[in-house]
């Protein structure tokens, strides 16, 4: 660094991804446009937690709600192919 010229960059770190693109309820259920629920059908995971995120990417913060939801979502399920 012993001779001119010297230049500096201003850069920002950013994620792009897909967030909140299917809206589920608590229980992780698809709904549909209307709010009512569509039988046996989850969705977890970043594509499906708008309500919970908003337009923010929570980055490392969305392992939980994929974990959570998973595991949710799957008793659910398994509950409804069961039939109870």
């Amino acid at each position: 660094m012993d001779k001119a010229p010297y230049y500096a960059v201003l850069a920002y770190s950013f994620i792009s991804a897909i967030s909140g693109g299917i809206k589920t309820d608590a229980d992780f259920a698809v709904t549909r446009a209307d709010g009512s629920e569509t039988p046996g059908l989850y969705a977890v995971g970043i594509a499906s937690s708008r309500e919970f995120w908003g337009d923010y990417y929570p980055g490392a913060l969305a392992i939980t709600l994929c974990t959570h939801g998973g595991f949710v979502a799957g008793r659910n399920a398994a509950a409804y192919a069961l039939g109870k």
